[in-house]
């Protein structure tokens, strides 16, 4: 407990008033003279021990309330947390500021970050003097002691949203961490927030607990700045059916429509940007806007040429937060591969290339005999793909190898006429397999697939869970030994073996499938491996032929839409290509980037800035290239926590959050005083008063 006034606390010493005042005014008793004094008598010792005891009560009433009266003006505290020292000693103060994008968001014309830095800069003021301040915000803002005051309302006046900034709750962590480092005995964390959901991940809250509980004394406030009741119509996360197409294909368009506020017509609309930068409508959608019910978002596909597209999806007309009204998108649409097949009996690889044609327009299938293999130049192909080979030479392995090592992509699918084994296990054909090759295995069992593993099963995402590989089973295939360090199984057979593994072979990719795909229904002398492409109705083997394929030719690699914050990878086509490219940002920017001359990509370890970015290059090495960046739909929701959610979040039983600045002034008060009992007390002083006046008053009636 601590005093703002603790030399008043000698005012108790005016307890020795109401005891000087006892002594000269008791009453004596009073001398009767009556006839019967034997009556008198016997009533003379009751009486007196009756005064004793209401003097006795009426000098406690005194005493109390003088004592509780000099209590009072000493104004006493309950600390909040450890020993300050006092109200105007320096403290150690982070101030985090909210700049997520839902701090955008525009009340009568004012985004709340605006408010944010109006009473920050306030703040900042009422701190003690020779205090230490830290101003902690964007990612780009670091966690370290300002210089001085000046330095930290420099920062809070430079205070932007910031879509790629993390959530506010590792910023908390971060400002905790630096105050716990500092040796003055008052620590102090302003948070800034809206109180937005999204900034609340679950690792961030358990970090702050752990670190709270740590570290008890450091005083944390809230001031909230968000509204309580936001209008606001937005879009969710933005999903193509692929960012990378074959020329004269067709891309869908998916998203959604959030909406709080009363019930309103809304229009979306799907607009393409050329690169003169002209946008061309391609799409529009009027949809019945309900809060609390997502309304689906989905246009026709549309058909486009050769080459990049960008564009974006908005919502027509504006509202109070402009980040989510947008979401922008880049389409890589690519001439057709072409894909090398090799096999003994070509007439075997109708399977195969009928499940390519039949699932993808991005890929042509050129089949040669495997003798006229080392006749093919090679790297005028996309991939090759080995169907049930024989024994190849030395000089056939050689050849794959140097087309695989600088970036190519290659499979084989083993199958009855790769024997013998030996002939697999060489050095230079173990230099491509996952493994050494063992035996056949001959039991009956089937695939096992998990479409999140592995982008080669991308094409089954949507129905893994229904693909009934038990109607499609194997009898025979390949036993494989020890798998090469590097290797991944991408699929298994329900026995536990492996059935498709993917090894990298310097910078290319080589897919190693155990049981081939080349086997006829109807086989003279013996039975077929498997009946994946001969069953009734093989969509399953139809959809993973085409994710391999697509996979072999970088189909499925290629993203070129990314959230805000991310780290960004975007491959270059093979060929001549320069050292630097110029990256043209939504801020009509231009920014120099290297290549990576290993991967042949450009790498961006995050971007902030939303919109489409376009990466060129020109003279004989060409580059047009592209990407996009999107905020996180959940970043925009707002969605506000509760003062129970908040507590829940940093483990504790209340949490002090200011909505002004007298909210503000009040809860630091209590953190560096302590509670005041001042209005308990004086509330005491009354009532002792009240008593003592009530008791005297029959007291004294009663004895005259």
């Amino acid at each position: 407990m601590t005093f703002v006034t603790p030399a008043l606390l000698f005012g108790a010493a005016l307890m020795a008033v109401p005891v000087v005042l006892h002594l000269i005014m008791r009453q004596q008793p009073r001398r009767l003279i009556f006839p019967p004094l034997r009556f008198v008598q016997a009533r003379r010792e009751s009486n007196r021990r009756r005064l004793r005891l209401r003097h006795l009560l009426l000098l406690f009433l005194r005493c109390a309330a003088v004592a509780c009266l000099a209590l009072a003006l000493a104004r006493p505290s309950i600390q909040g947390s450890g020993w300050l020292g006092g109200r105007e000693a320096p403290v150690a103060a982070a101030l985090v500021i909210d700049t997520g994008p839902a701090m955008a968001y525009r009340r009568n014309g004012k985004p709340r970050i605006d408010d944010v830095r109006e009473i920050a800069l306030w703040l900042l003021k009422q701190l003690p003097p020779d205090s230490d301040v830290a101003v902690l915000g964007s990612q780009y803002v670091p966690s370290v002691f300002s210089v001085d005051r000046a330095a930290a309302a420099a920062i809070v006046e430079r205070m932007r949203v910031d879509p790629g900034s993390p959530p506010v709750a590792r910023r908390v962590d971060d400002a905790l961490r630096l105050v716990d480092q500092s040796d003055k005995k008052q620590r102090e964390v302003y948070v800034f927030t809206d109180l937005n959901r999204a900034g609340w991940p679950d690792a961030a809250s358990r970090a702050i607990q752990a670190r709270l509980k740590q570290a008890d004394d450091i005083d944390l406030y809230f001031i909230d700045v968000g509204v309580a009741d936001p209008m606001n119509s937005g879009l969710g996360d933005l999903r193509l059916s692929s960012d990378t197409i074959p020329a004269n294909g067709s891309v869908r368009f998916q998203t959604e429509l959030l909406h709080r506020g009363p019930e309103s017509q809304c229009g979306v609309e799907l607009l393409l940007v050329d690169a003169s930068g002209k946008t061309s409508k391609r799409g529009n959608v009027m949809l019945n806007a309900r809060e609390g019910t997502p309304q689906p978002v989905e246009f026709p596909p549309i058909v486009l040429d050769a080459g990049l597209h960008q564009g974006f999806v908005r919502i027509v007309g504006e509202d109070g937060l402009a980040w989510d009204d947008a979401r922008y998108f880049t389409v890589d649409v690519r001439q057709v591969a072409p894909v090398l097949v090799a096999a003994p009996y070509p007439q075997r690889a109708v399977f195969f290339t009928n499940a390519l044609l039949a699932g993808s327009s991005a890929l042509r299938c050129e089949v040669v005999p495997q003798s006229a293999l080392s006749q093919q130049q090679l790297a005028d192909f996309a991939a090759i793909v080995l169907l049930d080979p024989e024994p190849l030479s030395q000089q056939a392995w050689n050849q794959i190898l140097d087309y695989v090592e600088p970036g190519g992509r290659g499979a084989i699918f083993l199958g009855p006429a790769a024997r013998p084994a030996d002939a697999l296990n060489s050095a230079a054909a173990q230099s491509l397999l996952a493994a050494p090759l063992i035996r056949h295995w001959h039991e009956s069992t089937y695939l096992v697939t998990d479409a999140r593993t592995h982008p080669a099963l991308g094409t089954l995402q949507q129905f893994e869970v229904s693909v009934p590989w038990q109607a499609f089973p194997v009898a025979t295939f390949w036993q494989m030994g020890e798998l090469a360090p590097d290797a991944q199984i991408i699929a298994r057979y329900a026995t536990g073996h492996p059935a498709i593994v993917e090894r990298p072979v310097g910078r290319g990719k080589f897919i190693t499938v155990t049981t081939p795909v080349s086997d006829p229904l109807n086989l003279a002398g013996r039975a077929p491996w498997n009946v994946l492409p001969t069953a009734p109705d093989p969509w399953p083997f139809l959809l993973l032929m085409d994710g391999l394929a697509s996979h072999l030719v970088g189909l499925n690699e290629a993203r070129l839409n990314y959230t805000v914050g991310e780290p960004v990878s975007v491959k270059l086509p093979a060929g001549p290509r320069p050292n630097i490219v110029l990256v043209e940002t939504p801020d009509n920017d231009r920014i120099k980037q290297p290549i990576d001359p290993q991967q042949n990509r450009i790498v961006f370890t995050s971007v902030t800035g939303v919109g489409n970015y376009r990466i060129r290059a020109g003279g004989g090495a060409a580059v047009d290239g592209g990407f996009s960046a999107n905020v996180a739909s959940e970043r925009t929701l707002l969605d506000r926590a509760s003062p129970g959610e908040l507590a829940a979040w940093l483990g504790a039983a209340d949490v002090p959050i200011a909505r002004n600045r007298d909210e503000i002034d009040r809860n630091v008060n209590v953190g560096r005083v302590g509670r005041e009992l001042f209005s308990y007390l004086i509330c005491v002083v009354a009532i002792l008063v009240g008593l003592e006046h009530l008791l005297s008053n029959r007291f004294y009636r009663a004895a005259t």
